[in-house]
């Protein structure tokens, strides 16, 4: 391998740990969705629902939103509006808990992502 990729490669994997290191350290729940399902999330997030992380998986933003505020969040996905706004969301043993969600459309790959940081008001 040359000597310039081995250090391109190794740059970038220091950056991937610095990242994972950032979003583990946050006290903010962070998500990040595609078409409204989970496809990552920080430790804080998975701990705030209830959830083990793995689980995130395999359920939607709207399994997490209360269903009285289902339209605003896929509103707020549809459009990119990135202003922040409350949402009740119900943890995995069925309680209710208040967020400020500060959602953030963003291209990635070709892909649209809704990266969204969430804080337990």
């Amino acid at each position: 391998m040359k000597e310039s990729l081995r250090v391109e490669l190794a740059s970038a994997q220091a950056a991937e740990n610095r990242l994972k290191l950032l979003l583990q350290a946050t006290s903010e729940g962070i998500t990040i969705l595609e078409n409204g399902r989970h496809i990552d999330a920080n430790k804080r997030y998975a701990e705030m629902l209830g959830y083990d992380p793995r689980e995130l998986f395999d359920i939607s933003v709207l399994d997490v939103a209360a269903p009285k505020y289902h339209e605003a969040v896929i509103e707020r996905i549809a459009t990119g509006d990135d202003r922040p706004y409350k949402v009740d969301c119900r943890k995995k043993d069925g309680t209710v808990i208040r967020v400020e969600v500060y959602g953030h459309s963003i291209k990635y790959e070709g892909r649209m992502l809704r990266l969204s940081a969430l804080r337990d008001i």
